[in-house]
């Protein structure tokens, strides 16, 4: 029983009390293991998605906006924007995105991972300028290129 079904387990264990005592302790740590190895690609899986939503949701909502115009305080032009389809949905993307956040940050400290959110930075800059026709300066390659400086620095400087 080298599954960790603790149900079978349970009942194995009304007949055979050491084995399960045994089977239990594997069990334990498989699950460490586990946990360990797919725990930490888990959460990446997490950042990234995070960061896939947001950026993808923002550049669906430049797209409309440029299609829309200027936003002003105006009841009739915020319902417009929003009537938008790419405005619409990059807002969808842009709350999914918010909605694995939670996912990430209910894994890890807030202090580690929300560094990690300036893949975001790299890919808008990136995808701007692919996507959307926008300059890609020296300065912005540069500033880039320290964000990524920046976030390999977190992630050796260790995990919560």
């Amino acid at each position: 029983m080298y599954m960790c079904d603790w149900r079978t387990a349970d009942l194995i264990a009304r007949n055979q009390g050491a084995w399960y005592s045994n089977a239990r302790s594997r069990c334990a740590g498989i699950g460490r293991l586990f946990s360990a190895k797919w725990g930490l690609m888990v959460r990446l899986l997490l950042v990234v998605a995070t960061s896939l939503l947001i950026v993808l949701g923002e550049l669906l909502m430049k797209q409309g906006m440029q299609r829309v115009g200027t936003l002003r305080l105006d009841v009739g032009q915020l319902v417009q924007a929003i009537s938008e389809w790419r405005v619409s949905l990059g807002l969808l993307l842009v709350l999914s995105g918010l909605l694995t956040w939670l996912g990430v940050i209910s894994r890890w400290q807030l202090s580690y991972a929300y560094p990690l959110l300036s893949f975001n930075y790299i890919l808008v800059v990136l995808l701007s300028w692919w996507f959307l026709g926008e300059t890609l300066t020296m300065g912005k390659v540069v500033g880039t290129i320290i964000i990524m400086i920046g976030i390999m620095i977190v992630m050796r400087g260790g995990q919560a």
